[in-house]
């Protein structure tokens, strides 16, 4: 009897210890660990395709815009633009008497303007390198992030991005209306 009661008096022991080893190395984590200037071994075996490692869904967006506006793809264009930018390009076309798809053609639409940047589109037009970069760190749960965009030579200029009808789009504007009604 006296071994019995010896065994059970260490059992919960081995249980705590169980459950914190478990808890402590089994346990989820959402933390990413990218590549980029991590391990750059790891990194050339993306061979080609390194730069998706840099890029996210917002960054991609912008990417499509700049090549679908250099192209002369309105449609592509208007479904890259977020909400507020399509009303502004609905409205003036509206006022200028011409469609959305042939104010969009010319690349000069009144209202669309970015600190930095007074014509987006025509600036976006340009055939000179394109770069875009989220502002902050890359946080996979934001359905809204600020882009800084570049075009060649000119002085960087910000973007909002913001995730609508299950894609990423553009506002080509420096202020979007919240949800409140006022500017932000």
């Amino acid at each position: 009897m006296g071994f019995v009661r010896f065994r059970w008096s260490f059992f919960p022991v081995v249980v705590s210890l169980v459950v914190a080893i478990t808890f402590t190395a089994c346990s989820f984590s959402t933390q990413l660990m990218p590549l980029t200037g991590e391990d750059d071994a790891s990194a050339q075996l993306s061979g080609p395709r390194i730069e998706w490692l840099e890029k996210t869904g917002a960054t991609m967006a912008a990417h499509r815009l700049h090549a679908a506006v250099r192209s002369g793809e309105v449609g592509a264009v208007f479904d890259l633009l977020g909400p507020s930018s399509r009303a502004i390009v609905n409205a003036a076309a509206g006022k200028a008497g011409k469609t959305a798809a042939e104010l969009l053609k010319t690349g000069e639409v009144q209202g669309l303007s970015l600190r930095g940047a007074s014509n987006p589109l025509q600036l976006l037009a340009s055939d000179a390198l394109f770069s875009a970069r989220e502002a902050s760190d890359f946080n996979p749960s934001a359905r809204k992030v600020k882009l800084i965009l570049r075009v060649g030579e000119q002085p960087e200029f910000e973007a909002m991005a913001l995730f609508a009808d299950d894609s990423w789009r553009i506002e080509l504007v420096e202020q979007m209306p919240t949800e409140s009604g006022t500017g932000g």
